[in-house]
């Protein structure tokens, strides 16, 4: 697919009203989602603003009326997802969509615009257009290197053009239906020719549907930026969310001011997501967060004195009090569930047999594959905290019969 063919940011930025808007609107200048979604509405009111056709109008006809994500779930289809660690991730994204549109509405209808071309003709800039766009940029945006213009050259010099260290968000028509296949990742960027390549996954036949693999993704991002969920997804993961004052510390405590002192000197902040697959996989930030939450003030000392290294094992003492914590945050998560897993699953029959929306039926098997995800990664936390328990407790021992057989 060549770069010409795809609708880039660069692409958005070219057109005069959305120069001027993201001069005016720093949200807009820094969110390239926005400022796609700003491009797809500005196209799909050409008309509308007397600009005629877009050029994009083939492309705009193939793209779903409706999608499947959680921004545009009814209150009883995002009902079905409370309680889980998506829902308030499904609740932010739908938040700032909502202020979102509130304020680029109190800019459309502004004296100032009405005097100028602006992005959307304020008649046509309704909350189900901006939603639209938003879902059709959230489902198939994609990176793809920004290519730096020609650099200034002396004289008798040859221009030379980089590729610039730099991505750019980009809908690439056509390439941005395939259907999502667990595999490996064939489709890659090619800086030379400046277009995308995509190989196929496997052989095919003429008629047959053509995949790609969406990547290494769990089924919470999958269900909020695509709008499905696998089962048997071997990426899939528990999503934990842990601050600092809620991981035992009273807040205002000496040693949790040296806590926040030691975050700061490595440049993290107070409060950490990451993500717990099966086999105690703990994504490395959240494990080294969870560390330096269990660090007595001991280790604390050590740790500005010395430099200490979190990436790693800080003390056995240490380990065991780092995973004593995400067991505490797993079971909360697993008691904040007010219905049974049995439940959960006889009322995901009852929408499927009943015939609801792709939607809800979607959101209900979402739930369950988190319970049944939390039931497993549970046990095993609870299992490596055990051992960890014993490790500790054996070595403590050592310690304590070698100073009592230690010469006084």
């Amino acid at each position: 697919m060549p770069r010409d063919l795809m609708i880039t940011e660069q692409v958005a930025k070219d057109v005069p009203s959305l120069m001027e808007l993201r001069g005016e609107d720093v949200v807009v200048e820094q969110t390239p989602t926005l400022l796609l979604a700003l491009y797809l509405m500005h196209e799909m009111t050409l008309s509308e603003n007397g600009g005629g056709t877009s050029e994009w109008q083939e492309y705009l006809d193939l793209l779903p009326g409706e999608y499947s994500i959680p921004l545009q779930y009814t209150i009883d289809e995002l009902r079905l997802l409370q309680e889980t660690q998506l829902f308030s991730n499904a609740i932010r994204m739908l938040v700032n969509a909502a202020l979102q549109y509130a304020r680029l509405h109190k800019i459309f209808a502004s004296e100032k615009a009405a005097k100028k071309d602006v992005v959307v003709p304020l008649g046509e800039f309704t909350w189900d257009l901006m939603v639209w766009s938003l879902s059709a940029v959230l489902t198939r945006q994609n990176q793809i290197p920004t290519i730096a213009p020609p650099t200034l050259q002396k004289e008798g010099e040859a221009a030379v053009t980089e590729t610039a260290p730099t991505m750019q968000l980009a809908l690439i028509p056509l390439w941005d239906m395939c259907n999502h296949l667990p595999g490996e990742i064939t489709t890659f960027y090619n800086i030379e020719t400046k277009s995308l390549e995509c190989l196929a996954m496997s052989s095919f036949a003429e008629g047959q549907e053509i995949c790609m693999a969406y990547g290494s993704r769990p089924n919470a991002h999958l269900l909020l930026y695509s709008g499905f969920v696998a089962e048997g997804n071997a990426h899939d993961s528990v999503q934990v969310t842990l601050s600092l004052s809620s991981a035992g510390d009273a807040s205002g405590s000496k040693i949790l001011e040296s806590k926040k002192s030691f975050l700061q000197s490595m440049r993290l902040g107070e409060k950490c997501a990451f993500a717990v697959k099966p086999g105690s996989g703990i994504e490395p930030q959240g494990l080294s967060f969870l560390r330096i939450c269990a660090m007595d003030q001991q280790d604390i000392d050590r740790a500005m004195s010395e430099g200490v290294d979190v990436s790693k094992v800080v003390s056995l003492r240490n380990e065991h009090k780092a995973i004593a914590l995400l067991r505490q945050e797993l079971e909360r998560i697993s008691k904040g569930y007010t219905t049974t897993l049995a439940q959960d699953e006889e009322k995901y029959e009852a929408i499927k047999k009943k015939g609801d929306s792709y939607k809800a039926t979607t959101g209900a098997h979402a739930r369950i594959l988190e319970r049944k995800l939390v039931n497993v990664v549970l046990p095993e936390t609870i299992e490596n905290e055990g051992r960890l328990k014993k490790k500790y407790q054996s070595r403590e021992k050592k310690k304590k019969k070698k100073k009592a057989a230690a010469p006084q």
